[in-house]
């Protein structure tokens, strides 16, 4: 483990951790006492980490955006999700009717083996 400045190896990743769930560069190395937020990005670099998407700050323009989109397909996902219950439902109700009227059982009893 290897120690500059007072800070090891562990320290350092923790403190990419922080920033990699939303803190920024720069509040980190205020926090830190460290010399910028360029400093985190060189560890980043050396620990051979990369900065996913997510983490790339947005304008509040494209923060809205992309919250009006998550929302609609949220309504799209909730909307499918509906119709695959109804057709669960649908097949079920059809098989227990075939099943009353021709008295063939089609379900498979559990247990049984294949």
């Amino acid at each position: 483990m290897r120690q500059k400045n007072g800070l090891t190896d562990s320290i350092r990743l923790s403190i990419i951790e922080e920033h990699l769930s939303g803190a920024s560069k720069n509040s980190l190395a205020r926090k830190y006492n460290l010399h910028s937020g360029k400093v985190i990005r060189h560890w980043m670099r050396t620990f051979g980490i990369e900065t996913p998407l997510s983490v790339v700050p947005m304008s509040k323009k494209e923060e809205n955006e992309e919250i009006l989109r998550l929302r609609q397909e949220l309504k799209e996902t909730k909307t499918r999700l509906a119709y695959e219950r109804m057709r669960a439902d649908a097949y079920d109700k059809m098989i227990t009717l075939a099943e009353k009227e021709f008295q063939i059982p089609v379900r498979k009893k559990s247990g049984t083996k294949p």
